[in-house]
């Protein structure tokens, strides 16, 4: 409620906002699984390490517990090392 009043107060005073119809907002995850068009999926390698992992369910806050390895059955994925290993100096 509290960022509302802060927008009316900034558009009545202030600023000129685009029209809502132009207005772009960003939830959250994509699902890999059912997508309207086939998108790549890249999982970071040492998740294949672990006993299960969480991902998105489709909806804000859906989340489903899932073996790892259900995704190398399921999807094309595509296998990359994200992390940075720091040298011991």
């Amino acid at each position: 409620m509290r960022r509302r009043a802060d927008i009316r107060f900034l558009r009545e005073k202030y600023i000129n906002f685009v029209p809502h119809t132009f207005v772009y907002e960003e939830h959250g995850g994509t699902s890999p699984f059912s997508t309207r068009q086939p998108l790549p999926v890249y999982v970071e390698k040492s998740i294949f390490d672990l006993p299960s992992i969480y991902i998105n369910g489709g909806k804000r806050g859906f989340l489903i517990e899932i073996n790892p390895d259900d995704l190398r059955t399921t999807l094309e994925v595509v296998e990359v090392e994200t992390a940075v290993i720091k040298s011991g100096g």
